[in-house]
């Protein structure tokens, strides 16, 4: 018995991701919304770990920047101390400020901001945002290129229409056509794929199967 329910459970968990993806694959802008949703959810974590480390480089028996930067939560000092007189460990300090400070650091420093309210306070602070500012150089080059990846996978006809068209004007320049000609030549085009698509139809239906070939040719028919 238990072995017919983890096989029901593996037809219908297959059923669903199958039903899923069919769908995500059938609309644009669900194909869209998925892939930012990854990368939104990569760039939280690799956020929150960066928090993380920063937060760890601060030895909460020494000076740090937890004590530079959060000194309104420094209880053994007064109005007429400095930050750096003070002995209290900033672990006993609300971890909720503490966590929003080493965040707030990191977006502003992945974003390239760099606003430099927090700064390191020793050597081994240093060392460590050193090489978070180039991990953070190197993350955002990556959303960056993600982000233009994402919004040209928005529309693959669209983005194929593109490249044809602007390698029709390309050839139309190369060999000097009249401007008259070319406006013409760029009418047509522009109707033209209107009706039908800029893809590859031929490559894309010769790859289907025989069945599916019947079935699509049935239908263009109609």
């Amino acid at each position: 018995k238990a072995m017919k329910v983890l096989r029901i459970n593996r037809l219908l968990r297959g059923s669903i991701l199958d039903s899923l993806e069919d769908l995500v694959m059938q609309h644009a802008n669900y194909r869209f919304a998925l892939k930012l949703s990854k990368l939104m959810v990569g760039m939280i974590f690799a956020f929150h770990w960066c928090s993380c480390f920063l937060h760890m480089l601060a030895n909460p028996t020494t000076d740090n920047w937890i004590k530079r930067y959060l000194t309104n939560y420094l209880e053994d000092i007064d109005n007429d101390m400095e930050w750096y007189e003070s002995k209290m460990n900033t672990d006993n300090m609300p971890l909720g400020p503490r966590y929003l400070a080493a965040l707030y650091w990191t977006c502003s420093t992945m974003a390239t901001v760099g606003f430099g309210d927090i700064v390191p306070v020793n050597n081994t602070e240093r060392m460590g945002t050193f090489a978070m500012v180039i991990v953070g150089c190197t993350l955002y080059g990556f959303m960056i290129g993600n982000m233009n990846s994402i919004v040209h996978d928005v529309d693959a006809n669209t983005r194929q229409y593109n490249m044809r068209m602007e390698s029709i004007v390309s050839y139309m320049v190369s060999r000097r056509f009249p401007k008259e000609v070319q406006r013409k030549i760029i009418r047509f085009y522009r109707r033209y794929f209107k009706t039908r698509s800029a893809l590859d139809e031929k490559t894309v239906l010769a790859e289907l199967s025989t069945k599916l070939k019947a079935e699509v040719a049935h239908f263009l028919i109609d």
